[in-house]
């Protein structure tokens, strides 16, 4: 976790790109009911100008400018955004080969994924946060194993013939690993039905994961769990 994650929104929101693991609050909820954990903690109320350093005001003065609205405004939807990656730290640290990981997001606040049961101590660290905050348990992988699932997918992807270029990233919070690619321009239908057919057979190993491939004209950068 980037610990000046404040700093990196500002050039990201200036970028017009945040640069935090993507999470689609649909897709999660395709996960079912039955088999999922489910707390939400609802902070609202709580004060989340405490604790702002000089620093975090510059940066969130910066956002405040970049997006069009106030500074107390840029407090109450981002002020609270350093203690977020805190306590995502802390997660990670203490539950290492279960926590799926974390995501921030203005609008729908924090979400925290355990692969297992939630840890009662991780409760009660989510619980210090001024917002409103989801933790899902019982997702069935952590992000060591949704890490490790895709970069054994890209290599064997990237040693597919008539591949130019390969890229590779997952959704934390669906367990949805997606791979581009961009294949020779030579290729007759055939051929593009043929490496189609290959790609379907290259799946992930853990049933909680799963893969999705896309044929692009051209790879361009994207999340930071790229490959």
């Amino acid at each position: 976790m980037n610990k000046k994650l404040l700093t990196v929104l500002v050039i990201a929101l200036i970028a017009t790109a945040l640069k935090l693991p993507s999470y689609d609050a649909e897709e999660s909820d395709k996960q079912t009911e039955l088999d999922t954990q489910r707390i939400v903690i609802s902070n609202d109320k709580a004060d989340k100008h405490q604790e702002i350093t000089n620093e975090e005001l510059e940066d969130l003065t910066l956002i405040a400018e970049s997006e069009g609205i106030t500074l107390e405004e840029a407090i109450e939807r981002f002020g609270w955004q350093s203690d977020f990656v805190r306590v995502a730290n802390d997660l990670e640290e203490i539950y290492p080969d279960t926590f799926t990981g974390a995501t921030f997001n203005e609008n729908r606040g924090a979400w925290f994924g355990f692969k297992g049961e939630i840890p009662k101590a991780a409760i009660d660290l989510v619980n210090q946060l001024p917002g409103h905050s989801e933790i899902v348990g019982r997702i069935g992988y952590s992000e060591s194993e949704l890490e490790k699932e895709r970069d054994i997918i890209h290599d064997k992807v990237y040693q597919l013939d008539n591949i130019v270029d390969v890229s590779s990233h997952y959704d934390i919070g669906n367990g949805v690993i997606l791979v581009e690619l961009q294949l020779i321009d030579s290729l007759s239908p055939h051929e593009r039905k043929q490496i189609m057919e290959k790609l379907m057979q290259i799946q992930p190993k853990s049933k909680s994961i799963s893969v999705e491939y896309e044929l692009v004209e051209r790879l361009e950068s994207g999340n930071d769990n790229d490959i």
